[in-house]
């Protein structure tokens, strides 16, 4: 069964204010299919019939001018809908590791079944409490804005550089320990994924402008229309949120499934606030010395 796969966050946070208590409904096929800075034997967006903005990072360049090895390091949003065509298509990219960056909650709502070959799952315990009521609070309140959701993504983006930062050293530890090739994912795969993507670019010396390209892609993958097409569900809770979600205006919309350069940017000054640079993050929050980034540049670039 197919499912409407929204930010988890997002999902979580419309539940509460609703009183609602599920975020996942039945929607019709739609495969991930645009081909975004393709080359011959290289797709930017793989083209899986269950992919949520799946992605290789390879292909971009860093200032010495080498470029991100394809086939190497993979981004993704939630797994569950993955096909069995989806996974013979994965089986020959040999993926060797997940990174989950999705909550206990999330884990248990949209479950992982990986079936493209043995993988080491690295996931973690914690909820996303804080970020949901906010959400929440939001939501509740009489006339919000598109500015009222952009404020509270600046803010949860700065809360993430420090909530994820555990996660983020277990997935470049990794990195370093193995060359085999390795996906991260969240569940929309452009806010937890997102900073992480951006982390592991910088880290390999690719500019802040393709950096953020990168990030900003994810706008183009994850259409509005998931959202603006009602999905049909005979659960009433689901259908009062879905409903009230197709009811904000398309700006507000647009935020909240979204991306903002901005959102990316409030993380970085954070990054750049308590560590002097985000390079400076990596090395004193992630624990990679500068004989590691050594390493990963020479195993992941060409």
């Amino acid at each position: 069964m197919k499912k409407v796969l929204t930010n988890g966050i997002l999902a979580a946070a419309v539940a509460m204010a609703l009183g609602a208590c599920s975020a996942t409904a039945p929607v019709a096929d739609k495969a991930q299919s645009a081909t975004v800075l393709s080359e011959v034997e290289h797709v930017r967006l793989l083209p899986l019939e269950g992919g949520r903005n799946f992605r290789d990072i390879g292909g971009y360049k860093n200032a010495d001018g080498k470029e991100v090895k394809w086939g190497k390091i993979y981004r993704s949003g939630v797994l569950e809908n993955l096909t069995a065509k989806d996974f013979e298509y994965l089986r020959d990219r040999e993926i060797a590791t997940i990174v989950d960056f999705r909550s206990s909650e999330e884990r248990e709502d949209e479950p992982t079944n990986w079936q493209a070959g043995e993988i080491e799952l690295l996931a973690w315990d914690y909820d996303m409490g804080d970020w949901q009521s906010e959400f929440a609070k939001v939501f509740a309140k009489p006339g919000f804005a598109r500015t009222d959701i952009v404020q509270l993504m600046d803010e949860g983006y700065k809360g993430t550089v420090h909530q994820q930062a555990p996660h983020y050293r277990a997935m470049f530890a990794r990195l370093i320990e193995s060359d085999e090739p390795l996906l991260f994912h969240c569940t929309g795969g452009k806010d937890r994924t997102g900073i992480g993507a951006a982390l592991v670019l910088t880290a390999l010396g690719v500019d802040r402008e393709t950096v953020m390209q990168d990030y900003l892609l994810s706008t183009e993958i994850l259409k509005n229309s998931d959202l603006k097409a009602l999905p049909q569900t005979s659960n009433e809770k689901e259908s009062r949120m879905y409903a009230f979600i197709a009811s904000l205006p398309e700006d507000v919309r647009d935020a909240l499934i979204g991306v903002e350069a901005s959102y990316l940017e409030s993380a970085f000054a954070e990054m750049e606030r308590e560590h002097g640079s985000v390079e400076g993050y990596i090395e004193n929050a992630l624990d990679v010395d500068a004989q590691e980034l050594a390493l990963l540049k020479a195993r992941y670039l060409q």
